[in-house]
């Protein structure tokens, strides 16, 4: 027997509104919530002067064929475009080029032997097909094993600081091994005229549509359980405690906070607790001169408090609130003394390391802040073991997100292939009802 189910999807990020698309499709009754006031978690957008600008930075890498395919789906490919861009490394109080594998052979920071060994390395990582073998290595023993200790210590060394700060040392091989071969930096890049909000949009356009609802400023607060299975999710709104009933649950959020909604098995919930995440700062400001030819410079050498500077415009041409709109980004944990700084202050902070480089500060036109506390999952030689599925040992919640994508590329794709797949396991289980 096939039932008709209402469903209630926590999170309105990219992962649970494709979810939530895909089962409204199918004729379910969809109730998404979510406690931002705006639609998107990390790829939400927001005003500047007409322009849609993400909070954080974003870009359609040329693997990322779901996102490719979604735009397809939602009728919005007459606005993708592509470009090619460059990648720069600061080091020496310079920024060198590093975009391709003939950018090795000049890149100054190393000494010649080692570019040469940097090279042969990259061509070994491309050729390599099975990654598993090196899933309870760290990617400091790999490199400096396959590559040197130079090449680890000025390229890699600063770079896996940069995103994931005092866990870079234990960071899985296998999960630096399988980016580097899928050239997550390597262009062209696409992107949407007029945003990438335009997918959100969308998405939450044809829940509506098909009588489903979307509750912004609507914070998941636990479940209510019985015999096993959800009866009902409670959830603060206005202030208030609310109640809704659902058949199927899906659960889009940072897995750490599941362990506090509901009783589950020790075993299980040892895994929730294991997946460890990252907080990102990120600064998005406008100036009013175009201040270098690269898309993404990383900052592996010098005293900076941030580790990368990503320059939309060199994306995305259509931008008219600012020359250079500058990401300025750094992943922290939340007890870091940069945290806890006031917005003006880091903001003051990166201006005036910037101005240092690039000679900015009169030009910057305006600035924003943003913090994410769950930005990313931490990818140590322990994350295989704490490895989620999409169902859980309660019977009708799900789980989606990008904590559950290991130990591929971590992008809008992988947010999009776990709502997809979603539609497809919870649609399937309500044949057993």
């Amino acid at each position: 027997m096939y039932k008709k189910m209402n469903i209630c999807v926590i999170g309105a990020g990219l992962s649970g509104l494709v979810a939530g698309y895909g089962l409204s499709k199918k004729g379910h009754k969809v109730t998404v919530i979510e406690k931002e006031t705006r639609i998107g978690g990390l790829a939400r957008s927001f005003d500047q002067n007409g322009d849609k600008i993400p909070i954080v930075y974003h870009h359609i890498m040329r693997c990322d064929s779901a996102t490719r395919n979604l735009i397809k789906e939602l009728g919005l490919w007459d606005n993708f475009f592509k470009r090619k861009t460059k990648m720069g490394f600061y080091s020496n109080k310079k920024i060198h080029k590093l975009s391709g594998p003939l950018d090795i052979l000049g890149f100054k920071p190393l000494s010649f032997a080692s570019r040469l060994k940097f090279l042969l390395f990259g061509l070994r990582v491309k050729m390599r097909r099975d990654w598993e073998e090196l899933e309870n290595t760290t990617a400091k023993e790999w490199i400096i094993r396959k590559a040197n200790r130079e090449i680890y210590q000025k390229m890699f060394e600063p770079l896996l600081k940069i995103k994931f700060s005092d866990d870079s040392d234990n960071i899985s091989a296998r999960w630096v091994g399988e980016r580097l071969n899928m050239g997550e930096s390597s262009g062209p890049f696409g992107y949407l005229k007029g945003g990438i909000e335009q997918i959100l949009d969308e998405l939450a356009s044809q829940i509506r549509k098909r009588g489903g609802n979307i509750r912004l400023g609507s914070e998941f607060v636990k479940f209510n359980i019985s015999r096993g299975k959800i009866e009902s999710v409670i959830f603060k709104e206005s202030g208030k405690e609310r109640m809704m009933k659902a058949d199927k649950v899906i659960y889009t959020g940072p897995v750490s906070h599941l362990a506090k909604s509901a009783k589950f098995p020790g075993w299980y919930e040892k895994k929730l607790k294991g997946i460890k995440y990252k907080s990102t700062i990120c600064a998005a400001i406008g100036i009013d001169k175009d201040i270098s030819e690269f898309y993404w410079t990383n900052f592996i050498a010098g005293n900076f408090s941030f580790g990368g500077i990503i320059n939309h415009c060199k994306l995305n041409p259509y931008i008219k609130s600012a020359k250079s709109m500058l990401y300025v980004f750094i992943y922290l944990n939340k007890s870091d003394r940069l945290w806890k700084e006031s917005d003006s202050k880091i903001l003051e902070k990166f201006i005036s390391e910037m101005d240092g480089v690039f000679g900015i500060k009169g030009g910057v036109k305006w600035k924003h802040l943003f913090r994410v506390e769950h930005s990313k999952p931490v990818y140590d030689i322990n994350y295989r073991e704490n490895m989620l599925d999409y169902s859980t040992p309660i019977g009708n919640l799900y789980i989606g997100g990008i904590a559950l994508f290991y130990p591929k590329i971590r992008n809008m794709g992988a947010a999009i292939k776990t709502g997809k797949d979603l539609v497809g396991i919870v649609d399937n289980d309500s044949t057993k009802v």
